[in-house]
């Protein structure tokens, strides 16, 4: 119970998970000026509650979406990103975080590659440690598909690997758990504020 949410922790059997996951959904919430509990079921099991600030009362109501884009001179367009990461809870939590750019999720190679062949994206956020497949795989694959991705990337990782240190040339990486203003700066800048003419 005390470790849950430490970094690399994990019950799950070798190559099952990296033990990331909670202490990067703690490191998001916190961020967010929020908190994380464990509450241990009767008879066995656990819940996480989550518990994050309210909005102020008087505060405006978020811009609602609409299928109208905004127009090209608009500053600071929500981009498209595809966020990739095996771990459901960080890759959820990414998208929720990054709102209000239209966040799409995968969690293996083929999943980002049939994403990436579907729609169009300005951005790619890429864990580098999954069970299918290091990130630069994932990427390299991405790019294939999408070639414009080629310098929009951002990999994250929650530990040094051989394969964190052969990144292409130029790319960002995050060390989980990051600042998720940080990632919004990266994105801002790899894009230019704004998402590519299509």
């Amino acid at each position: 119970r005390e470790r849950v949410f430490e970094p690399f922790y994990t019950t799950k059997a070798p190559g099952e998970g990296s033990g990331l996951g909670l202490a990067i959904v703690r490191g998001i919430v916190e961020d967010l000026g929020g908190t994380v509990a464990l509450e241990e079921g009767r008879e066995g099991g656990a819940s996480f509650v989550l518990s994050l600030p309210r909005a102020p009362v008087n505060a405006p109501p978020p811009a609602t979406r609409t299928q109208t884009p905004p127009p090209p001179s608009s500053p600071k367009r929500p981009l498209r990103v595809l966020v990739v990461d095996d771990e459901r809870a960080v890759a959820r939590s990414l998208s929720l975080v990054l709102e209000p750019h239209a966040v799409a999720v995968a969690h293996s190679l083929a999943e980002a590659v049939s994403r990436a062949r579907e729609d169009p994206f300005d951005a790619l956020v890429c864990d580098l440690l999954m069970p299918d497949a290091n990130g630069v795989e994932v990427y390299e694959a991405v790019v294939a598909a999408q070639p414009e991705l080629k310098d929009r990337v951002v990999f994250m990782t929650g530990a040094v690997t051989p394969d964190a240190l052969e990144l292409p040339a130029g790319r960002p990486l995050l060390q989980k758990p990051f600042d998720i203003g940080l990632l919004r700066t990266l994105l801002a800048e790899l894009t230019g504020d704004r998402p590519q003419a299509r």
